[in-house]
């Protein structure tokens, strides 16, 4: 998308993001694959990644997703894409992301987004409002892997003494 320098226009991407991230928010984890290497004698494959959580990102299903797209404009603008067929399916889902949570990220097609432990690929995906928000749509990774990097957390420390306290019955 053009950068645009309408303040006013930013202000009300995000507004609108926020609401919608409030009602429809969910936990999706963007990986983006930095490297990747065969060792051919083995077969080993090794991949290194970076993951970003984002707490509330959009997510809008197929049935939704094609309501919202296939409009009377979106059919008067595209009509080769519409007489062709259209690549929806039962496995696309189309998430939206908040600039401010995937701040100086940028898309690839090699990218992945993991939701309740599900794979999708990244098909397309558009940038609106001057890195404000992205549109991503994707497909579902039937029988893949979702590769997933799970972070520790430690809640509390626990000490650890050499002597231990206790009330015999």
């Amino acid at each position: 998308m053009v950068p645009t320098n309408n303040p006013g226009l930013q202000r009300r991407i995000r507004d609108a993001l926020y609401r919608l991230k409030l009602d429809y928010g969910v936990l999706a984890d963007v990986y983006k694959l930095i490297s990747s290497e065969t060792d051919y004698d083995t077969g080993t494959k090794t991949e290194s990644t970076t993951k970003v959580s984002v707490r509330r990102a959009i997510k809008m299903p197929a049935s939704t997703a094609r309501a919202t797209y296939i409009s009377p404009y979106f059919t008067q603008t595209n009509k080769p894409f519409i007489t062709k067929g259209s690549g929806w399916d039962e496995a696309t889902d189309v998430f939206v992301f908040d600039g401010r949570d995937l701040r100086n990220y940028d898309f690839a097609i090699q990218d992945w987004i993991v939701h309740n432990h599900v794979r999708y690929e990244v098909k397309s995906f558009e940038e609106f409002g001057d890195k404000a928000g992205w549109l991503v749509l994707t497909t579902l990774a039937i029988g893949s892997p979702p590769c997933e990097q799970h972070d520790r957390l430690v809640e509390q420390d626990i000490e650890v003494t050499d002597a231990s306290t206790g009330t015999t019955l």
